[in-house]
């Protein structure tokens, strides 16, 4: 009896070790792999670029912050061809923004600040590295809302040292300020600041 059951998983072994394997790639696809996800990290880099190129817009032609800003009326992309205005996901382009707001996705994809926030909070798939360059790399000081002033703020306490060091610089670009990574005399600034912002 004791030969007949041995055998039997043995014989199984194989089939639980294939078992095992597909339900490993099929979690992991969700994570890594699948086009959702890479795509959608594609298209918060482009709006993300689309934001950054509306902001010279902004800035040359003296508009408000809240003005809207049709991406395809952008300098950049007469010269750099029209893929950029157009999520990965589809062939849907992206809509007029306000620049305070930032660029929406029209696949579902969500607003570039939201995408930001998630990501803060690690409920989406932009990894500590992309936020740290996305928060190092913008020019925030023009134009930031109470929603993303607040994101910088909670990023200060993030566990990553390079995620709180990002976010300091951003903050130092929004107030001209320089309280490094000390939460408490951001706070301290914000409780003052709050209302200049939309």
């Amino acid at each position: 009896m004791k030969i007949m059951s041995l055998k039997k998983t043995i014989s199984a072994f194989p089939l639980l070790v294939l078992l095992v394997g597909a339900l490993a790639a099929c979690l992991s696809c969700k994570r890594v792999g699948d086009s959702r996800s890479v795509n959608e990290r594609k298209c918060f880099e482009q709006m993300m670029v689309l934001w950054n190129v509306s902001r010279s817009e902004v800035l040359e032609r003296s508009l408000s912050c809240t003005n809207s800003i049709r991406p395809e009326d952008l300098e950049y992309y007469r010269f750099k061809g029209t893929a950029g205005l157009f999520c990965p996901d589809g062939t849907n382009k992206y809509a007029a923004f306000k620049f305070i707001d930032g660029p929406t996705c029209p696949n579902r994809h969500g607003n570039v600040v939201d995408l930001l926030i998630d990501g803060l909070h690690g409920t989406n798939h932009l990894s500590k590295k992309d936020l740290v360059q996305m928060l190092s790399s913008h020019s925030w000081g023009f134009c930031a809302s109470k929603k993303l002033v607040e994101c910088f703020l909670s990023a200060l306490r993030d566990d990553d040292q390079s995620v709180r060091g990002a976010a300091a610089i951003a903050l130092q670009r929004v107030s001209r300020e320089n309280f490094g990574t000390n939460y408490s005399a951001w706070k301290e600034w914000w409780s003052k600041e709050a209302d200049n912002h939309l």
